[in-house]
């Protein structure tokens, strides 16, 4: 824990380069998601070239890993710092001083940034959670 909290100290984009990094040198040794994934690139993309197939499914290992840094930067972050680069890029003006006695629903499927979406919904606005098992 001491070590995720400290992590999270560094600068934002040194951590999704981290991320990116970690996704980047873990995509081949992770044998059996990598065939999967490059299969399924293959039968959404057949247009696409073996090199253009090879830089998506590098890419969406990259992109899972950085996913894995933001549901550490959700846990650990401090409330200022989490505010400070989140609120903006998620939420508009226009949402975030929306009259708060109105009822709201936000649905959505279950994507890695929920822990980002949930920290950000529980410290602005009175919120419950629905999960519906598949």
């Amino acid at each position: 824990m001491f070590f995720l909290k400290l992590f999270v100290q560094l600068p934002y984009k040194w951590q999704m380069n981290i991320g990116k990094f970690i996704g980047g040198k873990f995509y081949k040794s992770a044998k059996r998601r990598y065939k999967i994934t490059y299969r399924n690139l293959q039968l959404c993309f057949p247009e696409k070239n073996k090199v253009a197939i090879e830089s998506l499914c590098k890419a969406s290992f990259e992109a899972l890993c950085m996913s894995g840094i933001e549901t550490i930067i959700a846990w650990f972050m401090s409330d200022k710092r989490f505010n400070m680069i989140y609120l903006e890029r998620y939420f508009s003006e226009d949402f975030i001083k929306r009259d708060t006695n109105k009822a709201l629903i936000l649905l959505g499927g279950h994507f890695s940034c929920m822990e980002i979406m949930g920290r950000l919904m529980i410290h602005k606005w009175s919120s419950s959670l629905a999960i519906k098992k598949s």
